[in-house]
């Protein structure tokens, strides 16, 4: 799913909700009671003009989408001077990923590395990185019971092992240099003199 949120629902005078035109539409937000904010979309197609969104969640969308290349750029498109983008996506090295039970088990997942160059190659410049979800993929009730000491605990002990990466990254807008007005310079340019004539003789041959 792609959420386009400017802040809350209260607090701002637009939000989206985007889903994939395969999936189909259903009502969100379904906890208020307000007009249905979902839409269909494309990877590559949003129906939006440029520069007109302020922030976008990505959930579920990344790593589903079918041309994630092509998301990203719509992104950048819809997203205003300065605007930002919130990530969220599958750890490569986490458990969740790796879980046929788990929400994040399917499509693609990505490492660090991975996801701060394919975000820089769109032009998406990565400002802040956080990891979640350290509870393991299990139904257990003690590990969920115990679920917040799970989450303080592996954000120090193995943060390189979470469920989730989380990043930030700022549309960069690239400013033009001005070209500077070129200098006249002199350009000689060889004329043929015929052999035995000098400069000289060829100019009196000339005036005769």
């Amino acid at each position: 799913m792609l959420l386009l949120i400017c802040g809350y629902l209260k607090k701002t005078n637009r939000v989206f909700a985007g889903m994939p035109a395969a999936q189909g539409v259903v009502k969100w937000p379904r906890e208020v009671e307000v007009p249905n904010k979902a839409f269909l979309m494309e990877d590559g197609q949003l129906p939006f003009p440029d520069s007109c969104i302020d922030r976008i969640l990505l959930v579920h969308s990344l790593e589903m989408a079918g041309q994630p290349g092509a998301l990203l750029d719509e992104v950048y498109r819809v997203l205003s001077p300065g605007g930002r983008v919130i990530v969220i996506v599958p750890n490569r090295r986490g458990a969740w990923a790796r879980s046929e039970v788990s929400p994040f088990g399917y499509g693609r997942p990505y490492s660090r590395p991975q996801l701060d160059n394919f975000l820089s190659n769109h032009h998406l410049s990565v400002v802040s990185r956080e990891e979640a979800l350290f509870v393991p993929p299990t139904n257990s009730k003690l590990v969920l019971k115990n679920a917040r000491s799970f989450e303080r605990l592996g954000a120090v002990a193995w943060p390189a092992f979470a469920g989730l990466l989380v990043t930030e990254a700022e549309k960069q807008i690239y400013r033009g240099i001005p070209l500077k007005a070129s200098h006249v310079t002199r350009v000689l340019r060889p004329v043929f003199l015929p052999n035995g004539k000098t400069a000289g003789a060829q100019a009196r041959s000339s005036c005769e």
